[in-house]
């Protein structure tokens, strides 16, 4: 039951919902344009504000869902389900079955996961991410900086416990999946935020 759950949960973060939004809303492929990627941020630049607002809600949305059932079906008691369903779904987010084990960089998805976990913590990454987004105007590093104060967050909290470890190895995922965005800060070359109308 449990194995069937993780991979239900996998399968659930693997819908591109990028990519199905801005096809519905504007009939274009989301991986053709801008960056290429399914995430919130471009389906902003690309097919508008609103858009990309849904998109990050759908993400987060299926990582906080899963977690939540995952927390009530299996006991929250019985964490090691919990941990591996989040790690399968935001697995599923950035490579994606359905497309080619491609995907999504998973912050939003990650943000799901480790809201339904530890709850009202998560607002401080949340404020981190907003303030380094609104000063800079780059996505890439607000998502960088929020991603690394969350363990940190976790571990002053809840010391070294298995969500703070969880929170580590996705933290880790959606680093390395910024590897590029992270070479283009450096190099200057990073793209400002900026949104097309809708």
């Amino acid at each position: 039951m449990e194995f069937i759950y993780i991979i239900a949960a996998y399968l659930a973060g693997a819908i591109p919902s990028g990519k199905l939004i801005v096809r519905q809303a504007k009939n274009i492929d989301i991986t053709q344009h801008g960056s290429g990627n399914i995430g919130a941020t471009n389906v902003a630049r690309i097919a508008g504000l609103r858009y990309g607002i849904i998109t990050f809600l759908f993400d987060m949305a299926k990582g906080l869902i899963f977690i939540v059932l995952c927390c009530s079906i299996f006991k929250k008691s019985n964490i090691d389900v919990c941990l591996f369903t989040g790690l399968a779904v935001v697995i599923g987010n950035q490579f994606s079955i359905f497309m080619k084990f491609k995907g999504g960089k998973g912050v939003a998805t990650s943000f799901g996961v480790l809201l339904g976990l530890s709850g009202i913590l998560m607002i401080i990454p949340l404020l981190i991410f907003l303030l380094v987004a609104v000063v800079s105007r780059f996505s890439s590093l607000a998502s960088v900086l929020a991603t690394l104060s969350t363990p940190l967050i976790l571990f002053f909290s809840y010391g070294w416990s298995s969500v703070t470890l969880l929170a580590v190895i996705i933290s880790c995922l959606i680093i390395l999946r910024h590897r590029d965005n992270i070479l283009r800060l450096i190099n200057g070359t990073e793209n400002k935020i900026y949104f097309k109308k809708s």
